[in-house]
Formats: C-alpha cells, sequence, structure tokens
C-alpha cells in the first residue's frame, strides 16, 4: 500500500488528539457492511483491525469505538438516525459507510437512495458532525457482485458521490472502491468477485474486510 497524508488535513484534530496521548472517541456508522457481516470472528472486521492499529500507534491515547452501524441502513436510514445515533454519543471522529443498501433497485421495487439524493445525504451527514466539532471519514462502498439482481449495477457512481460530498464539506476520504477494483485487477475479474465476498452478493469476507482496513490505513 502506498500511504498517503492527503487526508490529513481534514484529520488534524484527531491526529493531535492522538499524538498527545488524549482522548478520541471514535464512531463507526454504516450498514451491514460495517456491522461485520460474513466475517468469522470479531478480530477480522474492518473496523476493529482499524482500532486496534490506532491503539497500537498511538498507545498512550485514551481511544473510544463505538460501533452504531445497522444492517440494511441506507444513507435515508442514517440520515434519520444521526441525532440519536451519533450526535448525542459527542464523538470526535466519525466514519460514515453507506452506500451499499443506497445502490439497490429503487423504490417502489426495493430500498434504494437515488444517487443525487445519497449524495445530500451525505453531506447532511458531514455537516451536522462538523457542526459538533468532530471529524468525518468518509468511505466509498466496495461494489456487489455484478450479477446481482437487487441492484442499480452503478456502485461506482455512489463511491464517486461519497467523494464529492467529502471533498464539498472539507472531510477526510477512503475509497475502498477504487481499491477493490485494483484487487480484481490482480486476480481476475470472474474470479475476484467470488474469492472477496463472503455470501457472495454484498458483503465482504475476512480478506476483503483487511482490504478496508488497509485503505484507512492508507490514509492515516
Amino acid at each position: 500500500i502506498q500511504k498517503t497524508d492527503s487526508q490529513h488535513p481534514y484529520l488534524q484534530n484527531s491526529l493531535t488528539t492522538l499524538s498527545q496521548g488524549g482522548a478520541l472517541k471514535v464512531i463507526v456508522y454504516g450498514d451491514s457492511i460495517s456491522s461485520g457481516y460474513e466475517t468469522t470472528a470479531f478480530q477480522w472486521r474492518y473496523e476493529e483491525r482499524f482500532h486496534q492499529y490506532l491503539a497500537n500507534r498511538y498507545p498512550s491515547a485514551n481511544i473510544t469505538y463505538v460501533n452504531k452501524s445497522v444492517s440494511g441502513w441506507t444513507s435515508a436510514n442514517a440520515l434519520s438516525g444521526l441525532n440519536s445515533l451519533v450526535l448525542t454519543q459527542n464523538p470526535d471522529l466519525v466514519l460514515i459507510a453507506f452506500g451499499m443498501n443506497d445502490n439497490m433497485l429503487l423504490p417502489p421495487y426495493s430500498v434504494g437512495v437515488p444517487l443525487a439524493t445519497y449524495k445530500a445525504y451525505i453531506k447532511s451527514m458531514c455537516e451536522q458532525i462538523n457542526a459538533i466539532g468532530a471529524e468525518v471519514i468518509v468511505l466509498g462502498s466496495m461494489p456487489p457482485n455484478p450479477n446481482w439482481t437487487s441492484q442499480q449495477g452503478i456502485m461506482d457512481q455512489y463511491a464517486a458521490a461519497a467523494g464529492e460530498a467529502a471533498s464539498e464539506t472539507g472531510n477526510a476520504f477512503v475509497s475502498v472502491y477504487n481499491m477493490w477494483m485494483r484487487a480484481l485487477e490482480r486476480k481476475g475479474y470472474n474470479l475476484g468477485v467470488e474469492s472477496l465476498l463472503g455470501n457472495n452478493l454484498n458483503h465482504p469476507n475476512d480478506f476483503s474486510h483487511w482490504m478496508y482496513f488497509q485503505a484507512l490505513e492508507e490514509i492515516w
């Protein structure tokens, strides 16, 4: 992985707190992927890998790590639940990881959220979190199996919209989607899709959770 500090300007408060051994409260706010579905053990989840990475790198810091992810949620659900699940918890850093369910077929067929609306919801969450003095890392989701018939098939656009939302609100962004596609180039697309998915549809397996973590570690 080629480390980059290009996102550091958006994470100065968190970086300073950790380096000075202060207290940092991190909230993970996502869907079933961030809930760890299909992982075989708690420690293999990307958010727990990231937690342990921060704890090992900043041993004098007091890091509180809370997962408020809800399986099946879209950005619409997330925006509605933001105050009770995130804002009232007084976080210092929030990881926002939605998109997989937004990319599902649009109502009345399924629960998907239109692309422009998705971007607006991610921006709104970023702005509200920033307003309480917390920083944000937005994750652009991995793609599902292209043969999954319940999705629109435009995860690349949702991932790009997540990046735009982060940039336009002055927050950090991690493109899991781009890392995923680089992995598929090496593995061969057809074989790679199945080998990276825990349920062969829309959940990463243990190795792919490691890729999520690698994408986060890359900007840190």
